[in-house]
């Protein structure tokens, strides 16, 4: 197959419209050409569908859509960096500050070293839990809302799960901070699903959420990629901003807030580790026999930093 638009052959794919293209000219009839294929079709180029599958099919490609690879101490930075380069955008999207929610530290994470090698290297899911809640305010009367009250971090592989919860004050309003509540481990995604998506809601709810629709619950990367490589950030809002709203920078934006959160409880645990997994890779480097004390601990000072 030949790209219609650059004539290139390199991993070309027909979209759905029955057109070849490269990755590069898709991107750009997606973000440039208002989705519109060159050759003028009716049908809209949909990311998920024709976009998405050019990672798929490349495992080199697809690596880059995962954060697996690094330590929580670099994925903090990462982060960090990205809330400093999107201020603008985040005050704009009412999230007061870098970021919208904060964290409370939890000081009784308990998860064997094992089990937190295993996640390290483990791709996740984020669940953004809304709930039928009565708002209570200073200056105005009660209101009914759905509001954010809970997220999780679901680790595929390993079927751990994460589950933050917002804290209330003393008046049992929401404030802008989440704590670690809970973690499950052993549990399979479809009893996850049908406790936290599937469970039969409150009247009230369903009434605010027909008129909410982007209010519903739910999974916001549901093939556990967390990142899109330089040029797709714009695609990459519309695969987090699983109902369409009319705001896709705010719910991409709230994503990397709970993987912010989330990476504050891990750091903390990757800290508390850190000597237990230098003497791991120490005794797996030393039965190479090949290998000198003195090399070992130099490889192991790049492996953890």
């Amino acid at each position: 197959m030949i790209c219609i638009r650059c004539y290139s052959k390199d991993r070309v794919q027909k979209i759905s419209c029955g057109h070849s293209y490269c990755l590069k000219c898709v991107n750009y009839c997606y973000n440039e050409n208002l989705r519109k294929c060159i050759k003028n079709c009716k049908i809209k180029i949909k990311g998920k569908l024709d976009i998405l599958p050019f990672f798929q099919n490349n495992k080199k490609k697809e690596l880059l859509l995962y954060d697996s690879y690094l330590d929580y101490s670099q994925r903090i930075k990462e982060l960090d960096t990205y809330f400093i380069d999107h201020k603008d955008e985040l005050n704009n999207t009412f999230i007061i500050g870098d970021k919208r929610y904060n964290y409370l530290e939890n000081t009784t994470i308990d998860i064997s070293l094992d089990n937190f090698m295993k996640i390290r290297n483990d791709s996740y899911l984020v669940y953004e839990i809304y709930d039928y809640k009565i708002i209570d305010t200073e200056y105005f009367f009660p209101y009914r809302s759905l509001s954010i009250m809970k997220f999780l971090i679901y680790y595929r592989n390993c079927k751990i799960c994460f589950i933050y919860e917002r804290a209330c004050n003393h008046y049992n309003q929401p404030t802008n901070k989440f704590l670690l509540r809970e973690i499950l481990e052993s549990i399979e995604k479809e009893t996850i699903d049908k406790n936290y998506l599937n469970q039969k809601k409150l009247k009230q709810y369903l009434t605010l959420l027909r008129q909410n629709p982007d209010q519903e619950s739910s999974i916001l990367n549901p093939d556990g990629y967390v990142q899109f490589p330089v040029g797709y950030e714009k695609f990459f809002r519309n695969y987090i901003n699983r109902t369409c709203s009319w705001d896709e920078k705010k719910k991409l934006h709230l994503f990397q807030n709970y993987r912010w959160i989330h990476f504050q409880d891990m750091h903390h645990l990757e800290k508390k580790y850190k000597e237990e997994i230098k003497k791991t890779y120490f005794q797996i480097l030393m039965k190479k026999d090949i290998l000198y004390e003195d090399i070992v601990n130099y490889t192991i000072s790049f492996l953890i930093n």
